[in-house]
């Protein structure tokens, strides 16, 4: 699960109820080895928001599967 955390989110850390998670600059990646059908695994996100932001912070995630290679966007 790639995603883009917004450039005004600083020192974030990530983790998953399932697998693992690594930031890398802004890009947050989670990998899940195995996720049967009806499970689900949580995400969290924590950082701070830098003093000079403005506007509204959102983020998107892609998510995908071996099984969904086309994945869904939330």
């Amino acid at each position: 699960m790639p995603a883009t955390l917004p450039s005004a989110i600083k020192n974030s850390i990530a983790s998953s109820s399932e697998g693992s998670c690594d930031i890398v600059g802004q890009l947050l990646t989670c990998r899940i080895e195995h996720l049967a059908v009806g499970d689900q695994a949580f995400i969290a996100v924590q950082g701070y928001v830098a003093s000079d932001a403005a506007g509204t912070l959102e983020n998107t995630a892609q998510v995908t599967s071996d099984d969904d290679p086309t994945g869904v966007s939330d």
